[in-house]
């Protein structure tokens, strides 16, 4: 898959790598209920829009450090401490 910002090639992988990032990125669109900013075109390419990343990433950071912390007061000790919840995705 290649990955583009407008037309400028951004990241060009192959599989399994591709598949499995944007895979990651649905399933904490959900977790963070915030779009990406990237789209698969169903060309074996994906565009990425710039801004809509930047708020994107902004509320995963956000959603990870109130967990972080919720986790580190629990005393739950190692582990995930429940920072990933179980996230399922219909399809």
């Amino acid at each position: 898959m290649l990955f583009k910002v407008g037309s400028r090639e951004t990241w060009d992988r192959g599989l399994p790598t591709s598949p499995m990032f944007c895979g990651q990125v649905l399933l904490l669109e959900e977790l963070v209920e915030t779009p990406s900013g990237i789209y698969d075109t169903g060309q074996d390419e994906v565009q990425v829009d710039p801004e809509a990343l930047r708020v994107f990433l902004r509320a995963v950071f956000t959603y990870g450090s109130k967990r972080l912390l919720v986790a580190e007061g629990d005393g739950a000790g190692s582990g995930s401490g429940g920072i990933i919840p179980k996230l399922s995705r219909q399809r």
